[in-house]
């Protein structure tokens, strides 16, 4: 299995570049940041790592639900959005 990323923000914006920087051993995806905890689950359910966009703002709970997750980044100064 390849190690799955999830770029998680209301827009897609940058997620070429990403893919690009990766390589084709990453699988690399966006979820949008309005769907609710349940749908955002499903979606994220082997992700290993998430990087947050902007001001998007992710719940325990939806943390909670991804067993395989490691990490979570985000692209801002500081930690008010976890």
């Amino acid at each position: 299995m390849s190690p799955k990323i999830v770029m998680y923000g209301p827009e897609e914006t940058l997620l070429d570049q990403l893919r690009d920087s990766t390589g084709d051993e990453t699988e690399i995806e966006w979820v949008d940041s309005n769907l609710s905890i349940e749908e955002a689950s499903s979606a994220m359910k082997d992700t290993m790592a998430i990087i947050l966009r902007g001001t998007s703002n992710f719940a325990t709970e939806l943390a909670a639900k991804c067993p395989n997750l490691r990490l979570i980044q985000t692209t801002s100064a500081g930690t008010n959005a976890l």
